[in-house]
Order: C-alpha cells, then sequence, then structure tokens
C-alpha cells in the first residue's frame, strides 16, 4: 500500500510554511475528517505539476550515437496540511519532502524515537562530527538495540517496531529521521488521521531508549554564529566540509551521485557539476559577492533534467565551531546533549594520560636551541627550518633517549616523530582544535601504512601515542590520579581523539596520550 511521509511543523514557523505552500505550490481542496474521539483534523491539498520539459544530462552519449536525445517532465509533487488543534502537521508526496524539510520540528520524530519498542533494526544512519567518516549509514540483521558509539549522534533510524496484532493502520516497518515515514494498510485520509493518533499516543509514553542528539540552539545565538561562519567561508585559509550526504525527511540524499547543480545569487547564475567548497568560493569571487550576502546564495539540485530541489549555503556545509561548541548541519546550528557529552567523556577517560614535568618545554628553551646553531646556519633560516616541534623532538633525542623521526618521509607519509619503548609518537604543540586535530590525523595515517607493512625498517611497536604540548599557562586538573583530558576545552579534539583510540584499538595497539606544556615566557 502506500508510503505515508508526515512531517510536524514547528509551531513558531506555522504561518511562514502556509504562506509559502500558498505562494509556491497551488491549492487544489480542502476536507475535513473526524476522528473516534470527536476531533477534527481539516486537510489541505496542494500539488505541482510543471509542464515544461528538460533535457536528461546523458544526452551527450545519444547524440555520438547519432540518436535523438531525451526530454523528460519535471516531477509532480503533492503534500496535505493536517491541522488539528494548534498542531500543524505535513505529509508529503513525491519530491514535496524538500520543501516541507525547513520547517519541521526535527526534534519531533527522535522523540517518537525515544518512545518506540524496536524488534528489527533495519538501518541506522549517525553524525560523527570531527571524524574521519563524519556520516555514517550501518545496516543490521536481527538487531533489536541501537547501537551507537561515544561521539556519534543519530540522524535516522529505519526498523520493525513491535505492534499488536491486529494492528490494521500500517505495517510495522517505519523510518524515522526529520519525519516519520509509515507504510500504509489503507490508502484513506482517514487511516493518515488514525496514524497521526498513534504518533501521538506514542508521544505520551514514557521514553525507553537515550539516544545522543543535538539540542537545536535558541535564535539569540544564530546570527552570531551566521556571522561566525561566513567568516570561515570568505577566508580561502580555512577548510570549510560540503556535506556528502544529508537527510531530507527519512530519503538518504547523496550529493556526489548523478546531481547538476546550479549556483544561484540573484540573477547571477553558474552551473557546475561538483559541489564543493573550492567551486563555492571561486563563484562568491566572480560574482563580487559581499560577505554579508554568502549565506543567501542558493544551490538549485537538478537530476536527469528534473528538478529536484534547492538549498542554500548553510544548508550544504558541515562546521564545528570549537570555540563556541557548537556544530552546524543541514543548515541548523546545535550544541551537543548530555546523552552525548557523557559517552564522550566516559570514552576518553578510557585511555592513559601521562604528565610528566621534566618533558615541559619553553620559548627559552627554543631560543637556546636556536643560538647554539646559528653559527653555523643563519638565524633566520634557522627558525624557519627548525620550528618549535622539529627542536622539541631533537631535544628529546638529545635528553631521553628518544629516536627522532620527524621529517622522516616514507611512501609520501611521515612515520612519526618520536619513538621509544616499543611506541610511536605524533608531537604537535598548540592551543586550539585546529591547531592540535593534526597530530590525530597524522598518527592514524603513519599506522595504517606501518600495519600495511609499506613503511621501510620501522621498528617493532605495540603502543600508539599522541604527544599534546599546550600552550597555555594553567595546568590541566588531574582525576583519579592523572590528567584529566575533558578538562579541555576543545570539543573537535576530543571527538578526534575518541575517533583516534578506536582505531588504534581495532588495529591491534593500545593507545596512550602524553600531555605536556609550552611556557611562552
Amino acid at each position: 500500500m502506500g508510503k505515508l511521509n508526515i512531517y510536524k511543523i514547528e509551531d513558531k514557523k506555522i504561518e511562514e510554511f502556509t504562506s509559502n505552500a500558498a505562494d509556491k505550490l497551488k491549492f487544489k481542496s480542502i476536507k475535513n475528517v473526524t476522528d473516534s474521539k470527536g476531533r477534527e483534523f481539516g486537510m489541505s491539498l496542494y500539488m505541482l505539476h510543471p509542464q515544461d520539459e528538460k533535457e536528461i544530462s546523458w544526452n551527450w552519449l545519444l547524440k555520438e550515437f547519432e540518436t535523438n536525445g531525451i526530454s523528460v517532465n519535471s516531477s509532480p509533487k503533492a503534500l496535505i496540511e493536517i491541522k488539528v488543534e494548534n498542531t500543524l502537521y505535513v505529509a508529503t508526496f513525491g519530491t514535496a519532502y524538500f520543501f516541507a524539510d525547513k520547517f519541521c520540528d526535527r526534534k519531533f520524530p527522535f522523540e517518537f524515537a525515544k518512545r518506540s519498542d524496536y524488534k528489527d533494526i533495519k538501518t541506522t544512519a549517525l553524525i560523527s562530527p570531527s571524524r574521519q567518516r563524519n556520516k555514517i549509514i550501518n545496516t543490521y540483521i536481527k538487531c533489536n538495540e541501537l547501537e551507537y558509539d561515544s561521539g556519534e549522534s543519530f540522524s535516522k533510524i529505519k526498523a520493525n517496531i513491535k505492534t499488536k496484532e491486529d494492528e490494521e493502520r500500517f505495517n510495522g516497518t517505519i523510518e524515522i529521521g526529520n519525519s516519520i515515514r509509515f507504510s500504509m494498510k489503507e490508502n484513506s485520509l482517514e487511516n493518515i488521521v488514525r496514524i497521526i493518533n498513534y504518533i501521538e499516543e506514542t508521544m505520551n509514553k514514557e521514553i525507553i531508549h537515550n539516544i545522543p542528539l543535538f539540542n537545536k540552539i535558541q535564535d539569540e545565538r544564530i546570527e552570531m554564529l551566521d556571522n561566525l561562519l561566513i567568516e570561515y567561508l570568505s577566508n580561502e585559509e580555512f577548510e570549510i566540509e560540503i556535506s556528502e550526504m544529508d537527510i531530507i525527511g527519512v530519503n538518504e540524499i547523496f550529493y556526489s551521485n548523478d546531481y547538476i547543480y546550479t549556483l544561484k545569487y540573484g540573477r547571477e547564475e553558474e552551473n557546475i557539476e561538483d559541489l564543493n567548497c573550492k567551486t563555492i568560493i571561486s563563484f562568491i569571487n566572480n560574482k563580487g559577492i559581499e560577505k554579508n550576502q554568502i549565506l543567501d546564495i542558493e544551490v538549485i539540485l537538478y537530476q536527469d533534467g528534473n528538478f529536484i530541489g534547492k538549498k542554500n549555503i548553510k544548508e550544504l556545509v558541515d562546521f564545528i565551531s570549537d570555540e563556541e561548541e557548537v556544530v552546524l548541519s543541514n543548515g541548523i546550528w546545535y550544541e551537543y546533549n548530555e546523552d552525548y557529552l557523557k559517552y564522550l567523556n566516559d570514552s576518553l577517560n578510557e585511555i592513559p594520560v601521562v604528565y610528566d614535568k621534566k618533558f615541559d618545554y619553553s620559548k627559552q628553551q627554543y631560543e637556546e636551541f636556536i643560538q647554539s646553531n646559528k653559527e653555523t646556519i643563519g638565524e633566520s633560516i634557522l627558525k624557519k627550518k627548525y620550528y618549535k616541534e622539529f627542536v622539541f623532538n631533537t631535544l628529546m633525542e638529545e635528553n631521553y633517549d628518544f629516536k627522532n623521526y620527524d621529517r622522516s618521509i616514507d611512501n609520501g607519509v611521515e612515520r612519526m616523530d618520536l619513538y621509544r619503548d616499543r611506541t610511536m609518537y605524533a608531537v604537535k604543540i598548540g592551543n586550539t582544535s585546529s591547531k592540535l586535530c593534526y597530530v590525530v590525523d597524522q598518527s592514524i595515517s603513519s599506522l595504517k601504512m606501518y600495519k600495511a607493512k609499506l613503511l621501510d625498517e620501522f621498528p617493532e611497536i605495540d603502543t600508539v601515542a599522541i604527544w599534546i604540548v599546550l600552550e597555555r599557562k594553567n595546568k590541566l586538573k588531574e582525576k583519579n590520579g592523572k590528567v584529566d583530558i575533558n578538562e579541555l576545552n576543545m570539543l573537535m579534539l576530543k571527538n578526534k581523539i575518541d575517533s583516534w583510540k578506536k582505531t588504534v584499538r581495532l588495529m591491534g595497539y593500545k593507545p596512550i596520550i602524553y600531555i605536556n606544556y609550552y611556557n611562552d615566557n
């Protein structure tokens, strides 16, 4: 039978949604349906069926074979506004989910998910900020528990839920994302009402599952965060990730598939095939778009000539602000909820952390090293060549029996910084996540090359260490006799370290963190 994709519109966006639906879609008809409790549901149908035809993107292939090209009609779409008391639900059909998604209450589906009893979980999609695999889709066989790891937040669940044997409204398979999708047993407006009643009954039950999610940030901070994002987008030195995949409603949208894109600002347009930070920055520069207008750029998606939907730049950017401890996903600013933070902190507490005062480093030590070597090499050349990490590694080798591998490149990968006692070390000095995250990436890259036996004459290891030398005056507090890594106000780095810990363990090695301090006086 038919699929029913149900959104709940965010209360403060009801008026905006209704106005947009009337403006961009064509109103067709209205019907009222009364449920068994006497509640009246006002149902308004809106529909759009463009008549224009567009050529498909692979017509070039047909022309090569001297065959006529193909044109297709744009896909029809429809939605039903469902008003009951002070709540507005929306059922979408075709690609109308692109229209409804931006107005939806994103907490609502997962409040439903927390209260649902699963008997067979099929698929989950998770977001893992600051990781190499930052968006993950998992499939399962015979699984009835929601599985997740520290540092992960759910964005979709597809599962069979437990229902009564005489359930007549829908079968047990549901999908939960920004909307909830059911497989109806009967295609009728009355059955839609009965399914909404089921949703509301479920929402009144006790929570069964704790699900790590992001909490939506309140309006008063959004303008400030948007300005922060603009600064990053307008600076080519910063790395901004463009989403490869999003959940729109309950649909996985892979932007790297066979979409064609149009970048649009006002009357300025540019067709592109690859959606990435470089092409967006090029569009901004070529069209002379001002800083305060960047977030108004639209990205229009086409597939085989069909208009699929459009998003603004903000909705396509994956971005984490360490200083504000927030994440931007699908155009929404979030902060981490308590389940997420607790699980992450508990995971980090499992990693041994070592602090030895004798390894602390200072500007004085660095300058003394430069002065002692400047007679053989000019001081300006020496400071450029001998950066702070290199001098630190050299001092560790000279004074504490480490072997220095800094700048030792093998197959395009830096082997490691230091080695001692069957332990490989990656070293980084800094005071922000953006600087320190590199040490995690370096450690993982070297370890993968070592595990694959692609590094020549590499000493045997059983332990993998990241050595963080913090540029700060106040030392981290201790907890249970060891440095508390959770004292770091660097969520991006902590997410990276958590992922690194799991990678190291999966490869059969012991992870360890060394913490020391750099005195700049």
